[in-house]
């Protein structure tokens, strides 16, 4: 397959808010190119456990952690490439393998790679690389019992390039949704918000450090690194969910309960003649 994508690098997350994502853009032109795609939606499925067990792992901030997910790039069609990608993170330094494949072929991909009995599934000319990253994926996917998708975000991305130097990176994300019905990378934008609508996720994605004037911007601006993840967020959120509606129901069948309570007793008495 082509196109397959390694990477290796830091990842330092920022929460701003408009007001302070206004003023970095103003003087990120000076340093930075944007991205010649503008601003896209990525839409990225994640494959879990039932018991969600990946995404609990990293909750726990371990020294090494991974996620498997499908992303796109927009909405796509069948035949429109998307990418399966393992994304390790070890001593605070992320790794990521990814292949290109149509969503039907990720879909088949995985269906065959979780099986007991796999054999290898290739319909066109297969570099190496494309061949050792399907066999971490593979590992992954037969290591972790009844692993599928199981949550789908999507966010609206604005990418920059640092001029003369792709590999430095800063992305804002926005409009963070998430979602676990229509678990697929073309059926359209909506979900539940995994921070409020007028705050935005700045990243730095860097092999090395962080520049001397973009270290200025953030003192000045007084923005300051966070821990965050899109997933374990809306993880989070769903466990709240969850456990707000069992204790809701908890409640209504306590109240259900005492309500029929009296009249139970009333009955017993009227059967056992010890009425006025």
């Amino acid at each position: 397959m082509a196109n397959e994508m390694k990477f290796k690098r830091y990842e330092v997350k920022f929460k701003i808010n408009r007001s302070q994502y206004e003023k970095i853009q103003d003087e990120l032109r000076e340093h930075m190119t944007p991205d010649k795609h503008g601003r896209s939606t990525i839409f990225s499925l994640y494959f879990d456990t039932p018991d969600y067990r990946l995404i609990r792992r990293s909750m726990e901030h371990p020294d090494y952690k991974e996620k498997l997910r499908l992303r796109s790039y927009g909405l796509v069609s069948q035949e429109q490439p998307v990418f399966l990608e393992l994304k390790k993170k070890y001593d605070k330094v992320v790794y990521k393998r990814r292949i290109e494949m149509t969503e039907p072929e990720a879909v088949e991909f995985c269906r065959r790679a979780s099986g007991e009995q796999y054999t290898a599934w290739n319909h066109r000319q297969e570099s190496y690389s494309d061949r050792q990253i399907k066999k971490e994926i593979r590992y992954a996917l037969q290591f972790y019992p009844s692993l599928k998708p199981r949550m789908l975000l999507s966010y609206e991305r604005e990418a920059w390039y640092e001029k003369g130097n792709h590999d430095f990176r800063i992305t804002f994300d926005q409009n963070l949704l998430w979602r676990e019905t229509d678990l697929d990378l073309h059926t359209g934008v909506f979900g539940k918000h995994i921070i409020p609508e007028d705050e935005i996720i700045m990243e730095v994605k860097t092999g090395m450090g962080i520049p001397l004037w973009l270290t200025q911007i953030l003192t000045r601006e007084k923005i300051y690194k966070t821990s965050f993840s899109k997933y374990a967020t809306a993880y989070r959120q769903k466990v709240v969910a969850e456990m707000a509606e069992k204790a809701f129901e908890a409640t209504v069948e306590q109240l259900l309960e005492e309500h029929a309570a009296p009249s139970q007793k009333r009955n017993h008495l009227i059967g056992g003649r010890k009425y006025a």
